[in-house]
């Protein structure tokens, strides 16, 4: 996991386990049973929740959570149970 995440331009925060993509504004963070991810997105919040929602039926259950505005940029967070 770690050579692929680090092949894509992630890196691993040692201390919480996060890998973060600091061009892209990504972070994701994967446990026994679930995959979280928090992203900037310029998209309206209901494409955004459409997106993932679409994405259920072959990923299985999503929540999507609208962060808000912070530093001028749009968050949004998924948590896709395994």
């Amino acid at each position: 996991m770690e050579d692929a995440a680090a092949a894509n331009g992630f890196v691993q925060n040692s201390k919480t386990t996060t890998y973060f993509h600091q061009k892209q504004d990504l972070s994701v963070k994967l446990t026994d049973t679930a995959c979280s991810i928090v992203f900037v997105s310029n998209e309206n919040p209901s494409t955004v929740n459409g997106t993932f929602n679409a994405l259920q039926s072959d990923l299985g259950p999503i929540s999507i959570r609208d962060v808000g505005v912070l530093g001028g940029e749009h968050y949004f967070s998924a948590r896709i149970k395994v």
